[in-house]
């Protein structure tokens, strides 16, 4: 270790290159990093160096690791571990507090223009996630988020704005990846750092009404949807006091509240949210809008949900027939499209209904594929799509392959979101649903009491959600009941 500290303590006093992106390194975790990504923190530095030799002399230093992916196109770093632990000890940059604070804003300031730029690139921000993550422990690490001394520290480097904004996108990130308990962690700070700023201009309320939305669907993944709702409807009162009625920030407000209130069961209101979204949005962006195909996407499965199975069906062809004229076929919104049209996230069956069991599991196959070519499987979409396309099993009667599809799914879940969830209360109910129809009773009546339990702690015990289990628990426990007594019959007879 000791020549390792060396080596870096030379590198640090003998060039500037080296020593502004070592210490950047030095707040990163130790995962790949683009290298584009050190490059513009060191320019950001304000040093007049040629790029091409600030690149070099990153590259061809010992102390990291350089590879290219995606067929040469982006190069990607990362430190030997011993070096990175040497580095995050930060003992050879002898900085004063100031500086390092100086030094955590300027790291706000490029992931944020990278975040910004690569929105819609999944794997380039899950690349970032973790670094930074790493960024924001440091930041927080001394300090109380309740008092102020977090804006005290780093507004003279980085407006307050900046860092709200930073944050705001790097919830974005982490929600659509599924990273939701980081997310949850950012959007807490993001709303705590609110009360700091005037929200009397339009700009400040702008990005207030934009954290509280945010917040909004972070909680709504989390399966907290009581306090989800509570934030979108504080979201949607700011907009629309900022924006009046035909604006697409106050459309985004009506889909994401009506998202909560199917989540919660209240399918009327959220027609009526819905209808309201579309109607802006086609309004603002015309038919071919992916906001537009969103709002026919989610409509119908309010409509599914209603038992307007055919309506349903009409809409998630038309956000199909959009999705795939903007995007083409290997993007996530198809995936949703192809997801919903056969079996959509509340089990209210498109195809299914109609008897059409081989379309549904066609399009659920193409939508697990596209999923997992773009997240990994580690998502809640992938964990979703296992779960559909084991319920079309089910009705072809392919148990073990459903079996198999639906503890993946709850793997997936559990690892996700924890136990108390309600997709994990939904994967045990639809894995009990299956060992019911094998004749396996006790197994069914474990798993339904378990999703009893979640669902009941989310909902409450008057939710038809926790009725629908509880009525399915009833019929299993028949079954116990039966054969119990035909045991016992049979024992007397043998005596």
């Amino acid at each position: 270790m000791a020549a390792v500290e060396m080596a870096i303590q030379r590198a640090v006093d003998t060039d500037e290159v080296l020593r502004h992106a070592f210490s950047f390194l030095s707040l990163c975790g130790n995962d790949d990093l683009p290298l584009e990504t050190v490059l513009k923190f060191v320019k950001a530095q304000g040093k007049d160096h040629q790029e091409v030799l600030m690149k070099a002399k990153i590259v061809r230093s010992s102390l990291s690791l350089v590879h290219s992916e995606d067929g040469g196109e982006r190069t990607y770093l990362r430190l030997h571990k011993v070096v990175h632990e040497a580095l995050k000890r930060g003992e050879m940059f002898n900085l004063k507090s100031w500086k390092r604070d100086h030094t955590m804003a300027e790291a706000v300031k490029i992931f944020k223009v990278e975040l910004d730029e690569n929105d819609e690139n999944y794997a380039f921000c899950k690349t970032l996630r973790p670094h930074c993550e790493s960024v924001l422990k440091y930041m927080t690490s001394e300090i109380s988020l309740d008092e102020s001394t977090f804006v005290e520290r780093f507004t003279p480097f980085v407006d307050l704005d900046t860092v709200i904004d930073w944050l705001y996108t790097l919830a974005s990130v982490c929600e659509k990846n599924s990273y939701i308990f980081f997310a949850k962690n950012v959007v807490d700070l993001a709303c705590n750092l609110l009360g700091n700023i005037e929200d009397t201009s339009t700009g400040a309320l702008t990005r207030k009404g934009r954290v509280l939305n945010m917040t909004g669907k972070v909680y709504n993944s989390l399966g907290e949807y009581n306090q989800a709702k509570e934030f979108h409807e504080k979201a949607l009162m700011i907009r629309k006091k900022v924006f009046c009625e035909d604006h697409a920030d106050v459309g985004e407000s009506y889909n994401d509240l009506a998202l909560v209130c199917s989540s919660l069961g209240e399918y009327n209101q959220a027609k009526e949210l819905h209808v309201k979204a579309l109607t802006i949005r086609k309004k603002i962006f015309g038919e071919d809008h992916a906001d537009v195909a969103t709002s026919y996407n989610d409509l119908a499965i309010v409509y599914n949900s209603l038992g307007e199975n055919s309506q349903a069906k009409k809409l998630h062809e038309k956000a199909l027939m959009i999705n795939k004229k903007i995007f083409g076929e290997d993007h996530a919104n198809v995936a949703t499209s192809y997801n919903n049209l056969a079996l959509d996230p509340l089990g209210a069956p498109v195809y299914i209904h109609l008897g059409e069991y081989k379309q549904a599991k066609e399009l659920h196959e193409k939508a697990l594929m596209i999923y997992k070519k773009i997240f990994g499987d580690d998502h809640a979409d992938v964990a979703t799509s296992y779960n559909n396309l084991a319920l079309v099993y089910n009705h072809l009667g392919e148990n073990s392959q459903a079996k198999e599809l639906h503890e993946k799914a709850l793997k997936s879940y559990k690892k996700i979101f924890g136990e108390d969830h309600a997709n994990v209360a939904t994967s045990y109910s639809n894995l009990a649903l299956m060992y019911k129809h094998l004749g396996e009773f006790s197994q069914a009546k474990e798993l339904y009491e378990k999703a009893r339990i979640i669902r009941k702690q989310i909902f409450g015990e008057d939710h038809v959600y926790v009725e629908t289990v509880r009525s399915q628990l009833a019929l299993v426990n028949k079954h116990l009941g039966s054969s119990g007594a035909r045991h016992a019959k049979a024992y007397c007879l043998i005596l």
